[in-house]
């Protein structure tokens, strides 16, 4: 049997839900996106990826592994580091990577001291990654911008016959300085190192279903896959990226946005001593509804009390007063205050000793107000003072 503490609470969860219904409806919707997101993506991991050798798209590589096959050359695929850990790899083996921008630092040094410890094995990598050019050497200066040619000679040096005759034909956009084919000395598509046992494409494209048919492409990737009886078709994870393999920013960065940025910094300091050198002196305006002086003193008054502000107002009381005195007296403008004190001592008979003490220095004016009992007892003391000066 429910309670009327158990109704209430039924109550407020439903006002709840009532007065929120617009948020947890957007909310709803957002995690049921997400979930069919993933599971729509659940099988990205397992073939869809860019030259993935089971992605039949346009931009998969699934032609040149089936063609491998039917060449006679056994493809085994492995995906991620643990499967690649487990793969045999010897003298008759072509390691292929075809994602090397998913390989951290530690997993590009694992795969290629795996194959060189493979003595006659062959590694193959089709893009430059960044971890990819750090391992080869490869510095700033020496990736460079890929002539517009679409169509290039292999003119190896120094000269390889597995690629003599051919023609690669892709719109690569970098180029690499070093030995190897498909350029010149000043920028190569295809770096061959180690004794011909390393070879790097900058781009893979012409091993993608959509351009593997275009001129010698086939040919050039067949010659580069199937040097050896068995390939391991590596698919790097980047799950398998260590934390502290992250690629440094200023790689990322254009070459141009560091001169752009201090350029638009210099522009923007201008500009504001430029704006601030046009701003003259304060200039006083006619407040555009008259306010009583008596109301301005009560609202300051507030202010003073809500902020406890004794000091201050100790210092505009004296001030007040010896500005009104100074003027009373005839006083030179430029009087000091200790003059000022002897005018008003001569003028009410008073000790100069106890004037000064009502109207001392500015810097030791709240020196001895320490409490609303003190405010109150100089301000009363200091208008008796102005009553003496004006009938003596």
């Amino acid at each position: 049997m429910s309670t009327a503490s158990d109704v209430r609470d039924t109550t407020r969860a439903t006002g709840f839900v009532r007065r929120n219904r617009v948020s947890l409806g957007i909310g709803l919707g957002i995690v049921l996106a997400l979930l069919l997101v993933t599971w729509l993506g659940r099988g990205g991991a397992t073939g869809d990826g860019r030259l993935d050798p089971e992605n039949p798209g346009q931009d998969g590589a699934r032609a040149l592994a089936q063609v491998l096959g039917d060449h006679g050359v056994e493809v085994a695929v492995v995906r991620g580091r643990s499967e690649f850990d487990d793969a045999r790899i010897d003298a008759d083996t072509t390691v292929v990577v075809t994602n090397p921008n998913s390989l951290g630092a530690g997993t590009w040094d694992e795969l290629d001291r795996r194959v060189r410890d493979a003595s006659g094995a062959v590694l193959v990598v089709a893009g430059l990654g960044p971890f990819v050019a750090d391992g080869l050497g490869l510095g700033p200066e020496d990736v460079v911008e890929a002539t517009t040619d679409r169509v290039t000679e292999a003119a190896c040096d120094p000269v390889q016959p597995l690629m003599e005759g051919l023609r690669l034909t892709t719109d690569a956009v970098a180029a690499v300085r070093g030995d190897g084919c498909f350029g010149d000395s000043a920028g190569r598509l295809l770096l061959v190192d180690r004794d011909a046992h390393r070879w790097v494409l900058t781009t893979g494209a012409p091993l993608s279903n959509a351009d593997i048919d275009v001129d010698d492409n086939a040919a050039v990737a067949i010659r580069l896959l199937g040097q050896r009886g068995r390939v391991v078709w590596y698919v790097a994870d980047p799950a398998d990226t260590a934390i502290g393999d992250g690629v440094d920013l200023s790689r990322l960065l254009p070459d141009w946005l560091v001169p752009t940025a201090w350029l638009l910094g210099v522009a923007a300091l201008a500009l504001l001593i430029q704006r601030g050198r046009r701003l003259g002196p304060l200039v006083v305006e006619p407040v555009p509804v008259t306010i009583r002086a008596l109301e301005s003193t009560a609202s300051l008054g507030r202010l003073y009390e809500k902020a406890r502000d004794r000091s201050h107002a100790a210092a505009l009381l004296v001030e007040g007063t010896a500005e009104r005195l100074a003027a009373r007296l005839g006083t030179a403008p430029t009087a000091t205050r200790a003059e000022l004190v002897r005018a008003v001592a001569a003028r009410t008979g008073r000790p100069v000793a106890r004037v000064a003490e009502l109207l001392p220095e500015p810097a030791d004016i709240p020196a001895h107000v320490r409490s609303d009992t003190d405010l109150v007892a100089l301000a009363q003391d200091l208008h008796q003072l102005e009553e003496e000066v004006r009938t003596p």
